[in-house]
């Protein structure tokens, strides 16, 4: 091997360990949660610091406790954490408007934890001001089974609430998250109909939530008639049908939910093969089921007798 190419191997066995050396294992990894509540994004961004045989939080800060009681907390390690919401949403009953904020706590032995949405997002315990802050809770600390590592995740999911929980060691921190599911998507509804009102897509979808609520239920109806105004398929019938359906006329419905049915058997695509066609089947078995007998009406309603 001649010097240059003992140079060109050298330097690339150099630039191969500096490679590999530009990222290492960090003390305390950094993490993030996507969670949706209703139709709100959420997102929080953190690192997770290990007790590593120590103690979370302590009255002293020493080699053996990883926070001290009473000191302001990043709530995380590293970089502050933050979180970031796509609408307005409350915590603890108090509102947060949409945007992003850095979390911070103050950890305390007994009673409540301060708990700080703060709007710099790049701040840290040294630069942190009180001026800046969006939103502080006293929120009662619960005990936990002892977790390792720091961990930040959501819970008990509903259209409209959840919990954003975080714990260290045997102490964890429970903030109810409330979100106005209803208004927030009335309010996309009413916008796309203002701005295409004889779309049939955007009528129809409409239509769909109100049937899925179970609510304005005859707006349901007259918006998905504009959208049939634009031509049927099988499944804007079956959207009226079952509208029809929920306001008990069983006798107007029928005839929707089988001519549905007729229009997908003629040209199923992959939706009405898997999921619309047993369901529409069955919703005019419950139909019929909710429709008396011919008989039976017979047997109601005496046939007139001819005058001799």
């Amino acid at each position: 091997m001649n010097t240059k190419q003992l140079v060109a191997l050298s330097a690339g066995v150099l630039f191969g360990l500096q490679t590999f050396a530009q990222r290492t294992p960090s003390p305390s990894p950094a993490a993030a949660i996507h969670q949706t509540v209703g139709i709100t994004d959420f997102k929080v961004t953190f690192s997770r610091p290990s007790l590593k045989g120590r103690t979370g939080f302590g009255a002293t800060a020493d080699a053996q406790t990883v926070r001290q009681y009473g000191q302001l907390w990043r709530t995380g390690a590293n970089a502050a954490t933050t979180v970031e919401l796509s609408t307005d949403a409350t915590f603890e009953g108090q509102t947060l408007p949409a945007g992003k904020y850095s979390l911070f706590s103050i950890p305390v032995a007994t009673g409540n934890w301060t708990i700080i949405f703060n709007k710099d997002v790049n701040a840290s315990e040294q630069s942190y001001k009180q001026e800046n802050d969006a939103l502080r809770l006293s929120v009662a600390p619960k005990n936990h089974p002892r977790l390792e590592s720091f961990t930040i995740w959501f819970s008990d999911l509903t259209d409209n609430t959840a919990n954003l929980n975080f714990c260290f060691d045997q102490t964890q921190i429970v903030l109810h998250v409330g979100v106005d599911t209803k208004g927030l998507v009335q309010a996309g509804i009413d916008k796309a109909l203002a701005e295409k009102p004889e779309d049939a897509a955007t009528n129809q979808r409409a239509a769909s939530y109100y049937l899925s609520s179970g609510e304005n239920l005859e707006k349901g109806v007259s918006l998905i008639d504009k959208a049939l105004a634009s031509g049927e398929n099988y499944s804007k019938l079956w959207t009226k049908a079952q509208l029809l359906m929920k306001l008990a006329k069983y006798k107007d419905a029928l005839p929707l939910a089988q001519k549905a049915l007729s229009l997908g058997n003629a040209n199923p695509d992959g939706a009405f093969s898997t999921f619309f066609k047993g369901q529409i089947e069955n919703g005019i078995q419950d139909i019929q089921s909710k429709l008396p007998a011919v008989e039976d009406v017979k047997k109601v309603i005496p046939s007139k007798k001819k005058k001799s």
